[in-house]
């Protein structure tokens, strides 16, 4: 089982897409880990961290 401790939000290149999948032409290393449900709610955990937004007083 894999065991991560953080996420690096990373931009990437995309290619060509079918609706279900996309291939990514550059910004990863073979073997990178990636989030690919609930990356809205990683997002916005990440902007209130790093912002103070939202309603986390």
């Amino acid at each position: 089982m894999l065991s991560t401790a953080y996420l690096l939000r990373t931009a990437v290149k995309p290619g060509a897409n079918d609706g279900e999948y996309i291939e990514i032409l550059d910004g990863l290393y073979a073997g990178d880990v990636i989030a690919t449900a609930a990356v809205e709610q990683l997002w916005l955990t990440e902007l209130r961290l790093t912002k103070g937004g939202g309603h986390s007083h």
